[in-house]
């Protein structure tokens, strides 16, 4: 259960130091896309976990 919560609030994390990166950078660096990839991969890994709880619950 607890590592469940810790995996989540950490790709919910990795999901907004993403949003806050792609906002901050301009189109054209590379840290724009690596902000818009920590967007999609915590996007991903919160779907998988949250999906993994409902799972479990039924």
């Amino acid at each position: 259960m607890l590592k469940s919560v810790i995996g989540i609030l950490i790709s919910i994390i990795l999901f907004l130091i993403g949003i806050v990166i792609s906002i901050v950078e301009d189109f054209s660096t590379d840290t724009y896309w690596i902000g818009i990839i920590m967007v999609s991969i915590g996007l991903t890994s919160t779907g998988v976990f949250i999906a993994g709880k409902i799972k479990n619950w039924f």
